[in-house]
């Protein structure tokens, strides 16, 4: 399922990527595109299927590396067992950091900030103590 892709938006779920991919007989198969990391310098893409595949279950996850230049990039498939749990642990803590950062602030901004900001934090204007919110600022203007 390595050789070529595209991306198409899923107009039932604006938030979910749903991409095509062909395998090496240029069968068709539709996946959710979970998300994309860096792992020692090599770029590694996660689907989960997105349509009934024989041999995999909804909630397995394919991972793919992508291999080549700008524009002409492709998905490998990646056949060390070893690396594949290395790459899927690296995706998991990085979802799990993601999970973290966006929980950090209350106001809808995620800026991971520690101001405690309350949810009617306006983020367009920053204030002088260089946590990202302007609460700060009309108790600084006087």
């Amino acid at each position: 399922m390595s050789d070529n892709y595209k991306e198409v938006i899923n107009e039932n779920e604006e938030d979910i990527a749903v991409v095509d991919l062909k395998n090496e007989n240029g069968d068709v198969f539709k996946f959710y595109h979970i998300g994309t990391i860096e792992h020692n310098k090599r770029w590694f893409a996660f689907f989960q299927p997105a349509q009934e595949i024989d041999g995999l279950n909804d909630e397995e996850v394919v991972i793919f590396e992508i291999v080549g230049d700008d524009g002409d990039e492709q998905l490998a498939p990646v056949e060390d067992e070893a690396l594949l749990d290395e790459v899927f642990q690296a995706f998991i803590a990085e979802m799990d950091e993601e999970d973290d950062y966006e929980e950090e602030c209350d106001c809808g901004c995620h800026s991971g900030c520690d101001c405690d900001c309350d949810d009617d934090c306006d983020c367009d204007d920053d204030c002088d103590c260089g946590c990202g919110h302007h609460h700060h600022k009309d108790e600084n203007d006087d």
